[in-house]
């Protein structure tokens, strides 16, 4: 159904697996083409040309050094061009799109430039989420991008349309946004002196200020409160927002199960487990250690340690995980203020892939679908960017 929009460190890293990745992975999580080579123009319309856009389909980021097969297979995602093509037109008023091109590849969806014969350019973000949830991870990242952009003023691309559903007549799901001003910060960065890299960086502060300006009455992720998200409830909102805003947002959004693929990896997809909203952080991190003992005593195997990637035996053994599991328990949740333990959200993928600068400032901020509401001491982290190598302060000295 088409969509039209309204208005963790080393104890995680024991909760995620019993082994090492299944290849070798040489190429970013997210990859931007800017100038994309695989830009072209649109052949007639035809049933028959759809063949003619497995590049489109195809994963073409990175390989794997083993089992790359898989890995491909896991990230192709066949889906009608040409009806994608059609909506895009439709939804900025043009007749029909002359050029495609892909511009940016994750291990969840791709992204797309779309130009149409009007001049417009639409952004078409589509989702192929083989260990992320289907439609909550879209619906989630629509209702967020709206939530920081209306209620946060933090720059985020206008959302024109959207479908969470991959039965949809595209056959995935999918965003349509306008396209943000200016370039990736990851292309220009490195470039920049230390003198140009500070108004950046100025803005960066600002938005992550904003970011934990309001804390919310759950933990999990946002959704729109129209969607009935299954286990969803109102959401509420405190800090440093008006109180005609609070209102507008409990009537306008939900707090709903966590988007997280810590708790939907592979067989847990399929599993009966607590996947929030949680009142309490403990509540939040005992349903994350259960998520990972119901696996453990249904999936896992006690393998041979031959991987490369092996430590020690006990990484392969099921019931050394289940018992340091348990050990770690009682101490899940650190002695900490309460505030580095309210649920607030993060942007957790802030690098300059995700970031767009024109004129040396902060024009928006796309991915929002990793982003849910969760004890900020899990979440926050420096920045890439703002992390200041030995030769950058001998250059600006």
């Amino acid at each position: 159904m088409l969509r039209v929009p309204r208005f963790q460190s080393f104890a995680w890293q024991g909760l995620r697996s019993l082994g090492c990745a299944s290849g070798i992975y040489r190429s970013f999580s997210y990859s931007t083409f800017r100038n994309s080579h695989q830009f072209s123009q649109i052949p007639s319309q035809s049933p028959d040309h759809q063949s003619q856009y497995e590049r489109f389909f195809r994963y073409s980021s990175g390989c794997w050094l083993w089992d790359e097969e898989e890995q491909m297979r896991l990230r192709y995602a066949p889906f009608d061009v040409q009806r994608l093509q059609h909506l895009a037109a439709a939804a900025v008023g043009a007749r029909t799109c002359i050029a495609m091109a892909k511009t940016a590849e994750g291990d969840y969806s791709k992204s797309f430039r779309l130009t149409m014969d009007n001049g417009a350019t639409v952004i078409a973000k589509i989702s192929r989420p083989f260990e992320a949830p289907e439609y909550y991870t879209t619906a989630s990242e629509v209702a967020t991008m709206d939530f920081v952009r209306s209620v946060l003023n933090i720059p985020t691309p206008h959302v024109y349309a959207w479908s969470a559903d991959s039965a949809n007549s595209v056959g995935v799901e999918y965003i349509l946004m306008a396209e943000l001003e200016g370039s990736p910060l990851e292309e220009i960065w490195d470039q920049l002196p230390l003198e140009e890299r500070i108004p950046i960086l100025d803005d960066l502060v600002a938005v992550e200020k904003k970011l934990s300006s309001v804390f919310f009455n759950r933990y999990g992720s946002i959704y729109f409160a129209s969607d009935n998200v299954p286990g969803a409830v109102p959401a509420e909102i405190t800090g440093d927002v008006p109180a005609e805003a609070k209102d507008q947002f409990m009537q306008r959004y939900s707090i709903g199960p966590v988007t997280d693929t810590d708790f939907w990896r592979k067989e847990r997809a399929a599993m009966e487990t607590d996947r929030g909203p949680w009142k309490h952080p403990l509540e939040y991190l005992l349903a994350l250690a259960s998520c990972q003992e119901q696996w453990i005593v249904r999936h896992a195997s006690a393998n041979t340690p031959s991987n490369v990637c092996a430590y020690s035996a006990a990484q392969y053994s099921p019931a050394a995980h289940l018992s340091l599991l348990q050990k770690f328990r009682p101490y899940l949740l650190p002695d900490e203020p309460a505030t580095t333990t309210a649920p607030m959200i993060w942007h957790t993928g802030i690098h300059p892939g995700n970031f767009f600068v024109k004129d040396g400032r902060i024009t928006g901020i796309t991915n929002w679908h990793e982003v849910w509401a969760r004890p900020l001491i899990l979440q926050s982290s420096t920045p890439r960017g703002a992390v200041l190598r030995g030769e950058d302060l001998r250059t600006a000295a």
